[in-house]
C-alpha cells in the first residue's frame, strides 16, 4: 500500500522518550481535524496509574502487554493521530498493527538533545537509575534501527535547517505524498527583531515556494532590543501582550507576506531616502494603527513622488509624499487627491477608503 493511501488511515508518531510525539500530534489532529490518541495516557487512565507506577509495581513486561493491547483496541478506528510510547516500536507484533492500520512517521532526536529535554523528568521509569544519560544513549543504540522501520523519518536540528526541511519537501514531491505539514523552528535566548528576520527566513522561503501549510515556532527567553530606534519594532512588542499572542503576531505576518494567509491590512513602504518628505516609520505606524483591522486592504506609504508610484506595486491605495508637508492620495495608480496638507492626510486616505465601501469599523470589545 503506497504511503498516500495509508495516510487517510491512522498517522502513528513513533520515537524516543522526548522526541515530542505527544506535543506534535495534538496540533498536527487540530490541523487535519482528526482524533488524537496517546497511548500512554489512555493506558494511565484505564489502569488508575501512571506508567511509572505501572512499572515499578508490575515490571516493564506487564507494561509492554498492556500498549500492544491498548494499541490494537486504538487501531480498530481509523482516521486518528496516535501518539505511542518509545518502547511501542520494541515488538514485532505493534509494528504489523501499525502497518496494517495506517503510516508511521518517526520523529528522530540526537542523544543530546533528548538529555536536555527530558533530564529534569522523574517521571520516566527507564532512567531512574545511577547514570541515566548512559542509560538514554544504550536505549537509543537498541532502538534506533527500529524507529528508521518507519514510513517517514522527519529530523532537523541543524540552527539553519531551511535547506534540510527543503530537501524534505522535495521528498514528499518525489513520492506523491500531499500530507499537510506544519514547518516548526526553535529559537532561544534571542532579541525579538532576530527572531522576527530568522523566522522569516527560516519559514518564509519555504512557504514562498509554495511548501507547507501551517508554521510554528518556540522561542525560549524572548528579549526585546532596547538599542533599537526602529519605532515599528518598539512600539510592537512594548504593548501589553503575552509572549504567545506577540509570536502569533510575528507568525500572521509571515503568512501574509508569503500570500498564504490574508489576515489583516497589507503595508508597503519604500526605503526611504534624502528625497523622503515625511517621517516615514512614524506616519506608517500612524497609519497602521488606524486601518490595521481592513483585512486584505493594501496601503503603500512612499516617501516621495519621484520613484513612489513605481514602487506601490500592486497596492489598492498610495500615501505619497508630493512637497514639504504636502501629500498626494492614489487609488491604484491613479492620482485621486493632489498635494493636500499632511495634517489631514490620513483622514482624507480613510474617506477615500470609505468611499470605495472597503471601510470597516474597529470591532467593538465588550
Amino acid at each position: 500500500m503506497v504511503i498516500e493511501n495509508k495516510i487517510s488511515k491512522n498517522i502513528y508518531l513513533i520515537g524516543f522518550m522526548g522526541a515530542g510525539k505527544t506535543s506534535v500530534g495534538k496540533i498536527l489532529a487540530k490541523k487535519l481535524r482528526r482524533k488524537f490518541c496517546d497511548l500512554d495516557e489512555i493506558i494511565e487512565s484505564e489502569c488508575g496509574k501512571t506508567v511509572s507506577r505501572i512499572f515499578s509495581e508490575h515490571g516493564e513486561d506487564f507494561f509492554r502487554d498492556l500498549e500492544s493491547m491498548k494499541l490494537r483496541s486504538v487501531s480498530k478506528n481509523s482516521g486518528q493521530i496516535v501518539a505511542t510510547g518509545g518502547g511501542v516500536v520494541l515488538r514485532q507484533v505493534n509494528w504489523e498493527v501499525m502497518e496494517r492500520a495506517g503510516i508511521t512517521v518517526y520523529l528522530k532526536t540526537s542523544p543530546d538533545v533528548v538529555w536536555n529535554r527530558i533530564k529534569n523528568d522523574t517521571s520516566r521509569p527507564l532512567l531512574q537509575v545511577e547514570k541515566p544519560f548512559e542509560k538514554v544513549n544504550e536505549l537509543l543504540s537498541k532502538r534506533i534501527p527500529l524507529y528508521e522501520k518507519a514510513d517517514l523519518i522527519i529530523e532537523t536540528e541543524n540552527q539553519n535547517g531551511m535547506a534540510e526541511q527543503r530537501r524534505f519537501f522535495f521528498g514528499l514531491v518525489e513520492h506523491g505524498i500531499k500530507a499537510p505539514v506544519i514547518i516548526k523552528r526553535n529559537y532561544s535566548d534571542t532579541p525579538f527583531d532576530e527572531v522576527r528576520l530568522y523566522a522569516s527566513t527560516d519559514l518564509g522561503a519555504l512557504l514562498v515556494d509554495g511548501f507547507g501549510d501551517g508554521v510554528w515556532i518556540t522561542v525560549e527567553d524572548l528579549k526585546t532590543n532596547e538599542s533599537s530606534k526602529n519605532i515599528y519594532i518598539k512600539s510592537f512588542i512594548n504593548q501589553n501582550e503575552s509572549e504567545q499572542k506577540i509570536i502569533n503576531r510575528l507568525l500572521f505576518g509571515i503568512l501574509q507576506a508569503t500570500r498564504t494567509r490574508i489576515s489583516k491590512t497589507e503595508y508597503i513602504a519604500c526605503p526611504s531616502c534624502g528625497r523622503t518628505l515625511f517621517d516615514l516609520q512614524e506616519t506608517t505606524e500612524m497609519i497602521r494603527k488606524r486601518t490595521e483591522h481592513l483585512k486584505g486592504v493594501k496601503i503603500a506609504v512612499m516617501g516621495c513622488i519621484v520613484n513612489g508610484p513605481g514602487e506601490m506595486a500592486d497596492a489598492d491605495y498610495g500615501y505619497v509624499g508630493s512637497g514639504v508637508d504636502k501629500i498626494t492620495l492614489y487609488r491604484g495608480k491613479e492620482i485621486i487627491k493632489r498635494n493636500i496638507p499632511s495634517s489631514g492626510a490620513v483622514d482624507a486616505l480613510i474617506e477615500l477608503i470609505k468611499e470605495d465601501g472597503n471601510w470597516l469599523n474597529y470591532p467593538q470589545i465588550e
